[in-house]
């Protein structure tokens, strides 16, 4: 984007902007002029789009408003005939209609009968004063006598001439109101095309800014590039505002960014890093993308071409755990990108995918710090071994060259003493077995499928071996048992004994001295029936597994280093008994299928227990556990009793599916929350001491049949499942002894009648009631905090009208299937209610149609 544009192309003109911001106007909706500057001020301030009260419409001025009422048709006036009578009152608009009223004709004709009888009288006192008169005379006493008729004949039509003429005042009106609004669009729109091109000189302006920004900070690049340029052939590349970068490559108005130019020697080949960091071709959106880019240099005529030398990636963990991302690729001497440079640069080659996009986009990734990345290039010009990569990237970059090459060539010499160190025979002969005695500083050895070579014992040269650390046996057909010269090796840390069918000993008393194992994993040896009885010596113990053996009674205690337990497939266990284990965090137990009892004790470290598919299990006792937070079982249909004493840490209990389980009691759990006991029929106790803290407390599908009154004790408890049993009653003290519960959900029990009437929930917010046989809810109005309210399929007749002493709470009512035949036409009233919806009812086609008209103006979602 940046090199479409050149400096003769930018246009500043920012007097423009100030020459119309000074413009003399005037307002096109009243008679106020100024600058253009001020006039949104003043429209914002003055014209507010005043509403006419009648007909509602909106109009721009107070002047237009008043213009308007004086012809509004929705506007009331009263008749002209009012002194006479005519005291009806109509919009104007149907003026017309009133006229032609029974009402206002049956007034005009009293009116008229009324001044011609009074003419009448009048001409009767006028014949008894005077006997003699003539023709002529006669005449004129009539046409006096007409005259008031004529005077309202003419009144009425002097009317109707005012009506004409307020007609073709209003057509006048709307056609000078028409050619004003006509006027005032006009300006408008040229207001409109004065403004957008301000605001488009305004764009443009910072449009040519931004280039000027952007081509500073080229600049400034290019002259940190070349003061910064590496001969060596490796190159750390620190990008900085990565957010900025991703969001213009994202948006395509740059989608690649090129590194500083760095050599390989200072007359050797000229390189630089093309990066795309959303990615580049099918790796779009997907991968950063990162590229190699051979360019022409000074000394390319002298230099070997095709270019060969692998070339390696390295984007930086920027934290302490240096977990570089490094891929590399060795070049394709057949591509173009890889042949002497004929332009300034060659096509880039290298990694498309290098690295997700998800990584660099988490939270707090350790590879964008303050919004800064560094990849870093290395050109390997020595055939380094792989292995060595890795290190020789997490050298300090700060260190000079000769001293980074130095301490390669040091780890390259300590690797190879190494080998010396390692040494695995696997599915071999064997041979060199006898011989181990050798191997004085042997540290690791592993010994695995040896064809039936090895009898049933290990040669007691192996007690040599007095550097060995670890020792990992596997798949060894005939071995029995272990030599006792392996009392020699007190600086072994692991021992792994896997996978030997004929193991059936291990030698107690020289087991007991390797108090430096670390690791002790007894897997596969089905002829094993004991551990060690000095295995209490093994105070650094850290992790031990015993899988897949033939011990029965497993009794552990008094390590206080063991972190890890893991008992798996022992196919004759009954009992586990553990104790005293100070720093036993992490406890599994799976596939013991004879596993009877299970007893923990005094663990003040367990924060992790795992107990899955031990079929027979009937008993868990745990007692003085300090850390654990969460313990589930389900599946176990033998399990019985559980028994929960002094978890000081205890969150939460999650039991399911137990068929046989009876009995479980919690004392002193002060931080237990919640407990959830389901789908177990046989369950009978539940106790709780010194519970104070339970919050959820959920027991469905137990089929209880009697409320269990230990739950009354739970003070602090919020939600309360019951649903799925065959309850039929509730304690009388339930309100009281339980203040805090919000939530009681009681659907799919045996309830009947009504259970409202006796003492109310005053507390209760959600209530669930559906699959019952309730046929009454009266009492419902003293449950004062409830908001929602589940009564589906019950039988239940009607709605007490108290319902609406619920109105500022109840949000939700839903009583489907149930026999009413009504809903209290007040619910309407109910000020907090969202939902109500009774389907499936007896509620008439009449009144349910009834009820909709009523129930539509509201914003409560009704349906029935």
């Amino acid at each position: 984007m940046e090199g479409s544009r050149s400096l003769s192309q930018i246009i500043i003109d920012k007097a423009c902007q100030l020459d119309m911001e000074k413009l003399n106007i005037m307002c096109s909706l009243c008679e106020w002029s100024g600058i253009f500057k001020n006039y949104q001020k003043h429209f914002d301030t003055v014209h507010l789009n005043p509403l006419c009260e009648y007909c509602g419409k909106e109009f721009k001025t107070i002047d237009d408003l008043n213009q308007h009422l004086s012809m509004c048709e929705k506007l009331t006036v009263n008749c002209l005939l009012q002194p006479y009578g005519c005291t009806e009152q109509f919009l104007r608009v149907n003026t017309r209609s009133h006229f032609l009223s029974e009402q206002h004709q049956s007034v005009l004709l009293q009116y008229l009968f009324k001044h011609n009888q009074h003419l009448i009288n009048d001409q009767s006192d006028m014949s008894s004063h005077t006997t003699i008169t003539t023709d002529r005379e006669t005449k004129e006493i009539s046409h006096a006598n007409l005259k008031p008729l004529f005077e309202t004949a003419d009144i009425l039509l002097g009317g109707i001439q005012s009506l004409n003429d307020d007609i073709q005042h209003v057509s006048s009106e709307l056609l000078h109101h028409e050619n004003s609004i006509r006027y005032l669009s006009d300006g408008l729109s040229k207001m409109k095309i004065a403004i957008e091109e301000t605001h488009s000189s305004i764009d443009a302006q910072t449009v040519n800014q931004q280039i000027f920004e952007e081509s500073i900070n080229s600049l400034q690049q290019q002259l940190d590039d070349l003061k910064n340029i590496s001969t060596d052939g490796t190159l750390i590349w620190r990008i900085a505002n990565v957010q900025k970068k991703m969001i213009d490559a994202e948006c395509e108005r740059q989608t690649s960014i090129y590194s500083p130019v760095f050599y390989s020697s200072p007359n050797g080949y000229k390189m630089r890093l093309r990066l795309y960091l959303v990615g580049d071709g099918n790796a779009r959106r997907t991968h950063m993308s990162l590229f190699f880019v051979l360019m022409r240099g000074e000394y390319d005529s002298v230099l070997q071409f095709p270019f060969s030398y692998k070339v390696t990636f390295c984007l930086f963990d920027q934290t302490s755990q240096q977990r570089h991302i490094i891929d590399s690729f060795r070049p394709d001497v057949k591509s173009s990108s890889f042949q002497r440079p004929c332009s300034d640069m060659n096509i880039a080659s290298g990694i498309p995918k290098f690295v997700p996009l998800t990584i660099i986009q988490q939270d707090s990734n350790p590879y964008v710090r303050d919004d800064i990345m560094f990849i870093k290039a290395i050109v390997d010009f020595d055939e380094l071994p792989k292995s060595l990569v890795p290190y020789k990237l997490s050298l300090n970059p700060g260190l000079p060259i000769l001293i980074q090459q130095e301490w390669i060539r040091r780890e390259s010499e300590k690797r190879a003493q190494e080998k010396l160190k390692n040494l695995q025979l696997v599915n071999t002969n064997l041979t060199i077995l006898p011989d181990i005695k050798n191997f004085q500083k042997l540290t690791s050895l592993l010994i695995q499928s040896d064809n039936g070579i090895i009898g049933q014992h290990l040669p007691s040269e192996l007690g040599e071996l007095i550097s060995l650390s670890y020792l990992k046996l596997f798949d060894i057909k005939n071995l029995e048992d272990l030599p006792n010269e392996i009392d020699h090796l007190i600086q072994l840390r692991i021992l792994m004994l896997q996978n030997i069918p004929n193991f059936n000993k291990i030698p107690d008393e020289s087991m007991g001295k390797l108090i430096n194992l670390r690791v002790l994993n007894l897997i596969d040896l089905p002829n094993l029936s004991t551990i060690p009885s000095t295995i209490k010596n093994f105070q650094s113990l850290i992790q031990f597994e015993i899988t897949n053996t033939n011990i029965k009674n497993l009794e552990l205690e008094n390590l206080n280093g063991l972190s890890t337990l893991t008992i798996k497939s022992n196919s004759i266990l009954q009992t586990i008994e553990i104790v005293n284990m100070l720093l036993l965090a992490s406890i599994q137990i799976q596939n013991n299928n004879e596993l009877l009892t299970l007893k923990f004790q005094n663990l003040s470290s367990l924060s992790s227990l795992t107990m899955l598919s031990n079929s027979k299990l009937t008993s868990l006792d745990m007692e003085n556990i300090s850390t654990l937070q969460t313990i589930s079982l389900s599946d176990n249909k033998q399990f019985k009793i559980a028994t929960f004493k002094n978890l000081s840490n205890l969150n939460s209990i999650n039991f399911s599916f137990l068929a046989n389980f009876e009995s479980i009691s919690f004392e002193n759990t002060p931080t237990l929350s919640t407990v959830s006991i389901t789908a177990s029929s046989l369950l009978k106790n539940i106790s709780f001491l010194n519970v104070p803290s339970i919050i959820n407390l959920d027991l469905s599908r137990c089929q209880l049949t009697t409320f269990p009154e230990s739950i009354l004790t739970l003070k602090s408890l919020v939600n309360l499942i019951l649903k799925v049993n065959q309850l039929s009653t509730l304690p009388l003290t339930l309100s009281t002894d339980l203040p805090n519960l919000q939530v009681l959900d009681l659907s799919r029990n045996n309830f009947q009648g009504n259970i409202f009437q006796q003492s109310p929930l005053i507390y209760l917010r959600e209530l669930y009631l559906s699959n019952n046989s309730l046929v009454s809810i009266d009492g419902i109005g003293e449950y004062e905090s409830l908001r929602n309210l589940d009564l589906n399929y019950n039988k239940i007749l009607s709605i007490p009208l108290e319902i609406t002493e619920l109105s500022l709470t109840l949000n939700s009512l839903t009583i489907n299937y149930n026999q009413l035949h009504s809903i209290p036409y007040q619910m309407t009233n109910m000020r907090g209610l969202t939902s109500l919806i009774a389907t499936y009812n007896n509620i008439s086609d009449s009144e349910r149609q009834y009820l909709y008209q009523i129930f539509h103006p509201t914003t409560i979602q009704f349906i029935i």
